[in-house]
């Protein structure tokens, strides 16, 4: 917000600054409903004034917050307004992006069936010369298929993932998405050398980047190196201590900590 506060800037600027930052430090929470609230109001506030561009309203409008959240109607509002906006300048036909966007929120929220429909109907939409030059749904393709558990064709969907108008923040979610269906593939070595890739990533979201402590504590559990497993668990439990409740992370997490210092005996009880 100090960046977008200076002398005769205007209230609603700094207003958007101040949304902007707190909808962030919610999303590292953990607390995505109070993320969805917050990029709402961001957004109702936007519509009323010319911002410039590095205060753009928050990180992707609540899409990701919304889709953690499990709110399908500000999900569905989120990727449709993203959308609208991308579609004028991306080389991505508007209703193809959309679909795609909806598709990846359906993954999100665990309704595959939905997400299945949205997906078939971007790859409809998808203008037949662009589909033999790039592949835009491959991406999303990949997710839904290791939420399926379906890892091999995941991982060959993931490697057809050359869509050229990406974003860095795309390639890096990307990459995340290969190291999660690597897990799944039980390379976890390999998986653990993408993780480590993205600690210091500065454009993943921030509720993916502390989810990299989960992941890597998964992977080095099952690598036997129970000591960096623990220190993972409890850094990623300790940031979403307040997280919103029910999230599946959580539990495996405590479950996970809790197996380990029970292996370790009374001494790293102690320890902690």
């Amino acid at each position: 917000p100090a960046l977008l506060s200076g002398p005769g800037t205007d209230p609603a600027v700094r207003e958007q600054a101040r949304l902007g930052t707190d909808y962030l430090v919610a999303l590292r929470r953990g607390r995505f409903r109070e993320a969805v609230r917050l990029a709402a109001r961001a957004w109702r506030l936007a519509a009323g004034v010319t911002l410039p561009s590095d205060a753009s309203i928050p990180w992707a409008e609540g899409y990701f917050a919304a889709s953690r959240a499990g709110d399908a109607t500000a999900a569905m509002a989120f990727a449709d307004s993203i959308a609208g906006r991308v579609g004028e300048t991306a080389p991505l036909p508007q209703a193809v992006y959309r679909r795609m966007m909806r598709g990846v929120a359906w993954i999100e929220m665990g309704r595959l069936p939905e997400a299945r429909r949205e997906l078939a109907l971007a790859e409809e939409a998808m203008p037949a010369d662009l589909a033999l030059q790039v592949e835009p749904l491959a991406f999303p393709r990949a997710v839904l298929l290791r939420t399926e558990g379906r890892y091999a064709e995941a991982l060959d969907q993931s490697r057809k993932a050359n869509w050229p108008a990406w974003t860095e923040m795309r390639r890096a979610a990307l990459a995340l998405e290969r190291a999660r269906i690597l897990m799944g593939l039980r390379r976890d070595g390999e998986a653990l050398a993408t993780l480590d890739s993205l600690l210091r990533c500065p454009i993943l979201p921030p509720h993916r980047a502390v989810l990299l402590h989960f992941y890597r504590a998964q992977t080095f559990e099952r690598l036997g190196r129970a000591g960096e497993a623990t220190a993972d668990y409890r850094a990623f439990l300790r940031i979403w201590r307040d997280a919103d409740p029910g999230q599946p992370e959580l539990a495996e997490a405590k479950a996970a900590l809790a197996r380990l210092e029970r292996a370790a005996g009374p001494a790293a009880a102690r320890r902690r």
